[in-house]
């Protein structure tokens, strides 16, 4: 798969310096890595709350918004989901 956006033309280049968040995001437990550079320097799942997926997604959101607002990320990157 080709990458896409500002940051395509660093793939497998040097990201010194540059916060990157990884996401593998699901509407029953999100998983998160947060990388400096190449070091990873935090990592987590958020598990969100609700029977509902409408009130999991935003419960996610909600704690995403958080968890960008305390890295800043330069990078996100989250897997490419088909949809069917």
């Amino acid at each position: 798969m080709a990458e896409r956006g500002p940051y395509a033309a660093r793939a497998g280049g040097d990201y010194a310096g540059m916060v990157i968040i990884s996401i593998d995001a699901s509407t029953s437990c999100t998983g998160y890595a947060v990388f400096d550079g190449d070091k990873l320097t935090a990592h987590g799942k958020i598990k969100p709350h609700g029977d509902d997926w409408r009130d999991r997604i935003m419960d996610e959101t909600m704690a995403l918004a958080d968890l960008f607002r305390q890295y800043n990320p330069a990078v996100v990157i989250s897997e490419d989901v088909p949809l069917k």
